[in-house]
């Protein structure tokens, strides 16, 4: 019974529909059927992306409007936070910075055809895969003819591009006395636009930040710290240990991981109240808590009072000595007189680092090792931390250790990674020292000839760096491989003009330690001032 009821009721029900559509008058859509449009788009900065999508109309064209518009996939913005790119039906549009913030970013490129007398629209989505010019690749600081300049290198084909801030910076010269180059990648990955590259100069400016796509200057060094006051700026060191920080003028501040602006420089608690921060650090504290170990502030050396300094993980606005250990074989807050830091890194442990020092009176070299504890004496108190230091060995590099350290010129380390290695150049020869192995109750060879004699090859050294640089691992995404070279800046001697040059090398362990060539050009540049690695 219910359900022939039921049947009756539907039966009346399109009859009811029936006259209501003739009292309507209603009319089919203009339907649009959209083609033409390709599924997927790579594309570079500055490359000019142009769509002339064909459209099926079941009447005419006369009530439709478009609009082109694009948004990033990765980003924590939704659909509706997109950038116009057109309101015409065929679209031309010269990919910019808007559309950029990474290495082949994954985008929705929309078309919308919208029927203006019905509301109704019709949608096309395409992913854009848009890239900077300069991504994965090798900064090269350069003097050119006098002028200062930037070139690139391409990591996967070793491509070369010369003068990419010129092109980008028309009539603009970069600062005068350029020292270093600076890629800033920010630690949070959803900040992609707190990625820039610093250019560090000794002058009133201090340098240049650069937007990292297009080598735009978009402010100078003095503003990006506000100094307020007048003078050479001296920018040294850029470094990151839960913040970002920097060393300038022989001091050092730092700023929030989502902040653009640096903070003042820090304040020193610790008698004397001067100091002449050298420019490196380390990144060795760490202490325990519920989830494991997290890590500490960083250790700096004050080249002016011969001192360590820390700056606790309270993250406070000052820096302030360490308590020296009672068996400390040296004094952490007075190493010694005329002691200047050379370089340093990690040992293996929790807490451990090491620095070589050279003793300027005498020339000679001295190799400190030390080992660091994080005490909290307030339970339950993070804000008040006891950090003690402790100088485990202190050994003179004697020819018993090294026969060529005398000798010379230019010696670097990976200081923010456990390595346990530096290196060290003379004017055409290349060696590592096993800093691991060094003992003062064993005197022993530490030192591993890599390049015998580039002079043979009429080559000369003019600087070199030892860097470590990540790569992505296809098997594990969170264990990336970690790449080690030794990069030289050279003066290649067989030019009559613009010498200057590099050769990179990957250092390999396999067989013993030994360099493999990988990359080596010359004759664009008079002189290669700074090398630096750009990850995206």
């Amino acid at each position: 019974m219910k359900s022939n009821i039921l049947n009756v009721f539907i039966i009346m029900l399109l009859f009811s529909c029936t006259d209501d559509n003739e009292k309507l008058d209603l009319k089919p859509l203009n339907t649009v059927e959209i083609s033409g449009i390709a599924e997927e788009y790579r594309l570079k900065l500055y490359d000019l992306l142009e769509i002339k999508p064909e459209l099926k109309i079941a009447r005419d064209d006369s009530d439709l409007e478009y609009v082109w518009y694009m948004y990033d996939n990765s980003s924590l913005l939704v659909e509706a936070d997109y950038d116009t790119l057109s309101t015409e039906k065929y679209l031309s549009y010269k990919i910019d910075n808007r559309v950029i913030n990474a290495v082949d970013t994954e985008h929705q490129l929309v078309f919308k055809v919208i029927d203006k007398s019905t509301g109704v629209y019709y949608v096309h989505r395409s992913k854009v895969f848009a890239s900077g010019i300069y991504g994965l690749g090798t900064l090269l600081l350069c003097k050119e003819n006098g002028k200062n300049e930037i070139n690139f290198i391409h990591r996967n084909d070793r491509e070369f591009v010369d003068d990419v801030y010129r092109k980008a910076n028309v009539d603009k010269p970069l600062g005068e006395h350029p020292t270093k180059i600076v890629f800033v990648n920010p630690l949070n990955r959803f900040l992609p636009e707190l990625k820039e590259i610093m250019v560090f100069c000794e002058n009133e400016d201090g340098g240049e930040i650069l937007d990292p796509v297009t080598f735009k200057k978009t402010m100078s060094f003095r503003e990006k710290v506000n100094a307020e006051f007048a003078g050479v700026l001296i920018p040294s060191l850029h470094f990151q240990v839960q913040r970002d920080y920097l060393i300038y003028n022989g001091n050092s501040c730092s700023k929030p991981l989502s902040a653009s602006i640096y903070d003042p420089i820090f304040a020193i608690v610790s008698e004397p109240g001067e100091v002449e921060l050298a420019p490196m650090v380390w990144k060795i504290l760490e202490y325990e808590t519920e989830y494991g170990y997290t890590n500490g502030g960083p250790i700096y050396y004050d080249q002016k009072n011969h001192r360590f300094l820390e700056h606790g993980m309270e993250n406070k606005g000052y820096l302030k000595a360490m308590k020296s250990a009672e068996n400390s074989v040296f004094d952490c807050n007075h190493v010694g007189d005329h002691m200047q830091l050379i370089c340093g890194g990690k040992l293996p442990g929790r807490g451990n680092g090491w620095a070589l020092m050279k003793e300027e009176t005498t020339s000679k070299f001295f190799l400190l090792k030390f080992a660091t504890t994080m005490e909290f004496p307030i339970p339950n108190n993070k804000q008040y931390c006891v950090i003690t230091f402790s100088g485990t060995d202190k050994i003179e590099l004697t020819p018993a250790y090294s026969n060529n350290i005398q000798d010379a010129k230019y010696i670097s380390s990976v200081y923010n990674v456990e390595d346990g290695v530096f290196i060290f150049a003379t004017d055409k020869s290349v060696f590592a020292f096993n800093v691991n192995q060094a003992s003062s109750t064993n005197p022993a060879n530490m030192e591993a000839e890599l390049i015998a004699n580039l002079s043979q090859e009429n080559i000369a050294i003019s600087n070199m760096e030892y860097i470590s640089y990540e790569v992505e691992n296809p098997d594990d995404v969170w264990e990336p491989f970690i790449v080690k070279e030794v990069r030289l800046s050279i003066k290649d001697n067989n030019r009559t003009m613009q010498k200057g040059g590099v050769i990179f090398y990957e250092l390999e362990t396999q067989g013993g330690l030994h360099l493999k060539e990988v990359y080596r050009k010359s004759g664009f540049c008079d002189e290669v001032i700074d090398i630096e690695e750009k990850y995206s």
